[in-house]
């Protein structure tokens, strides 16, 4: 079994960066939870939000320069809190920084994509890439396989690192190429482009490293023999202004547009009848891929992988580098020939060798390779003494506490979710699944969590929120009762922040909630207008409370432990003498909206509740089994009606207080129909509003 840590410099969007994310949305990755992490660059990009919405955790460890001990801190937190099978790293910077996981007897895989050390010392200048190059030369005993995703990077790779033949794989890159084909083309009539003119597209950063001055070069001859044929470039990069000069001075503006970065690439390549690529050197790019996949002929440098990918006068054509009028010569015999069969020829071959699937495949036989290697112990170098609790051979502490999940439909989430418990340096002493799924087998879970001497419960239910809570609140016998959603990874030492908090305050503590890692303010015209019409918000550092409304606020950035009248999100702990005299309300609708408000509320009229720092997860909300936005808010003013009701002294005033919170609902819902474009927000909320009506009528008549 094979759980991989997939490191790469940067997911800006650029070639790198997608083809991790690609590879861990595949199969091999996708059943063993994959974590994909970033040494450098952005932590918010389409590519990123891609990823998240698909269930894989992105983490980012914002290093700085080649060598950061903060950054390598980071990765050895990251590496204790995950436990990954196997490091699979991709470029110099990551390469470099990923050697760690050798530490931890970790099989190391450095996924080699460029040639060296020309493409190091063109990206880090000459003394940080001979720095870089030196360092990799010095710890590649560290790294368990090199991967070249070509022959021509393989080979150069063993003359670059002096690596024997025996330690080097090829594994081509692969993409999504569903994504790329079948998209509306792009409409460039702002830039002047007509439906009459000929697109020839590039998609690369404005780099001396791909030729774009030859590009230019070659444009100035073509235009003088063909003026309906426009050079369109997608991407940005140190080079633009040099580039804009050139164009400006060739008098070419109309003929070569520089668009900046983009992300509607799959609809420039609907709209484009070529793709050129007129690269100094490369490895595989995978903008050539993604050109093939849309079924577009191809005009290339014959440089490194790309022989490996563009099949002379098959599936396109290739010139030297660095050669301006052979690039010229290529276009223009291309745009003569007929490019609907080629570019066809060019699909083909880019499904049957350079797709996500095959990617995927030979990545799962080289991890099965790899074998079962040892996975690493938690490590907390600031671990107290337990407390309490027995400890286990291998010094493993468990605690007589319980983890209950609850969870419907879900499985890769689940299991995610489970590996993050048995990572934890103290162990529960038992987990209770509560499963409402179509189809379930706790076979493989059962096996996992009982071959970490924890007990495991599992019971099916039917679906309701609120109902599983209960029936696996009857289940569970621990001291404390820990409860979280199915979509969320715990950080190490989250366990053990939860009952600290239980230990340090006594008997006199009830519930404790723990901080969702990323979890952000809403803008303050946003604040405002909640606070003005007394709607639940987040607050930054204060106290939580029920407001008069029955909405509530939360802080979601607490610097310390913080006292609350109410406990919401989905990491949630109670003592269990609490479920003595509470439990969930089965009349919340649907899967029960708010109904950690309503439980947590009225356990606070008993017992302490608390907000701690200490204990952070993160809650990478899954796509799977969620409700419509209708049926959401309607869900809201329902459910939080009945919180009102149920909790809150019904007086003129508390009355006025909930009518008015409704009334600035129905106006922040009418907001978000308008820029969301989805009318599910206000009918929705109308449609509750209605429900609210009928229910207090029925009550009336009954009186």
């Amino acid at each position: 079994m094979s759980r991989p840590l997939l490191l790469v410099s940067t997911l800006d969007g650029s070639g790198p960066g997608r083809v991790m994310t690609t590879l861990a949305q595949q199969p091999v990755c996708m059943g063993q939870q994959p974590v994909l992490a970033s040494t450098h660059g952005v932590e918010t990009s389409p590519l990123i939000r891609e990823a998240q919405e698909s269930g894989v955790p992105v983490e980012h460890l914002q290093m700085h320069g080649m060598i950061d001990p903060g950054g390598a801190a980071r990765l050895n937190s990251l590496i204790r809190r995950w436990r990954p099978s196997v490091v699979h790293t991709r470029t110099i910077r990551a390469d470099l920084i990923g050697r760690i996981g050798a530490g931890y007897g970790l099989p190391v895989i450095n996924n080699v994509v460029n040639l060296y050390p020309d493409d190091c010392l063109v990206r880090l200048g000459p003394a940080a890439g001979r720095g870089a190059m030196s360092l990799a030369r010095s710890t590649k005993g560290a790294v368990r396989l090199f991967v070249a995703n070509a022959e021509a990077v393989a080979s150069n790779t063993g003359i670059a690192f002096g690596v024997p033949p025996e330690r080097i794989r090829v594994v081509y890159d692969g993409l999504d190429l569903a994504a790329w084909a079948g998209a509306p083309p792009a409409d460039l009539s702002g830039y002047g482009v007509s439906p009459e003119h000929t697109v020839c597209l590039t998609v690369a950063r404005l780099h001396a490293q791909k030729g774009l001055e030859d590009l230019v070069e070659a444009a100035r001859s073509i235009h003088e023999q063909r003026t309906d044929v426009v050079f369109v470039v997608a991407g940005d990069g140190p080079e633009r202004a040099d580039l804009t000069r050139q164009i400006r001075s060739a008098r070419l503006e109309d003929v070569v547009l520089l668009l900046g970065e983009r992300d509607d690439i799959s609809h420039l390549l609907a709209r484009s009848s070529l793709f050129v690529l007129p690269s100094l050197f490369e490895g595989l790019p995978s903008a050539i891929i993604e050109a093939m996949g849309a079924g577009l002929a191809v005009v290339a440098t014959r440089v490194a992988g790309i022989p490996e990918l563009v099949v002379e006068n098959e599936t396109g054509w290739m010139v030297p580098p660095a050669s301006p009028p052979a690039l010229a010569g290529a276009i223009l015999r291309a745009l003569s020939a007929d490019l609907a069969a080629v570019g066809e020829a060019g699909r083909k071959r880019a499904l049957r060798y350079f797709s996500a699937a095959a990617m995927g495949r030979d990545f799962e036989e080289l991890y099965g390779e790899l074998g079962n290697h040892r996975r690493p112990k938690p490590v907390s170098p600031g671990m107290k003494p337990a407390q309490s609790g027995s400890t286990r051979p291998g010094m493993i502490r468990t605690a007589p506490s319980t983890f209950l999940i609850t969870t419907r439909n879900r499985p890769k989430e689940l299991c995610r979710l489970i590996d993050s418990i048995l990572g934890q340096s103290l162990l529960p002493k038992e987990i209770v699944i509560v499963d409402a799924s179509d189809e379930s087998d706790d076979s493989a879970l059962r096996k996992l969590v009982e071959s970490a001497g924890v007990d495991f419960v599992f019971l099916s239910s039917r679906p309701g929120r609120t109902h599983q809570l209960n029936v696996g609140i009857e289940a569970s016998s621990g001291d404390i009762v820990l409860i979280n959603d199915d979509d969320v990874v715990l950080e190490e030492g989250y366990h053990e922040a939860m009952l600290a908090v239980f230990e340090q305050g006594g008997a006199s503590v009830g519930g404790v909630q723990a901080t969702v890692i990323g979890d952000t303010l809403k803008p303050l015209p946003m604040r405002v207008f909640r606070a003005l019409f007394l709607l639940s918000r987040h607050t930054k550092d204060a106290p939580g409370r029920l407001l008069p409304s029955g909405y509530y606020t939360t802080p979601v950035r607490p610097t310390r432990l913080r006292e609350v009248e109410a406990l919401r999100l989905c990491g949630l702990a109670f003592r269990q003498e609490v479920f003595a005299a509470h439990r969930f309300d089965e009349m919340l609708e649907g899967y029960a909206l708010k109904e950690d408000i309503d439980f947590s509320y009225r356990v606070s009229r008993q017992y302490k509740l608390f907000v701690t720092p200490d204990a952070r997860f993160h809650h990478l909300k899954s796509p799977g089994a969620r409700i419509s936005v209708k049926q959401k808010s309607r869900m809201h003013v329902i459910n939080n009606y009945r919180i009102h009701r149920r909790n809150l002294n019904s007086t003129p005033a508390s009355n006025l207080a909930f009518a008015w919170a409704l009334f600035g609902r129905v106006l922040q819902e009418l907001g978000r129909t308008v820029t969301q474009m989805n009318p599910g927000y206000i009918t929705g909320t109308l449609q509750g509003l209605s429900d609210i009506a009928g229910r207090k009528k029925e009550a009336s008549g009954a009186r």
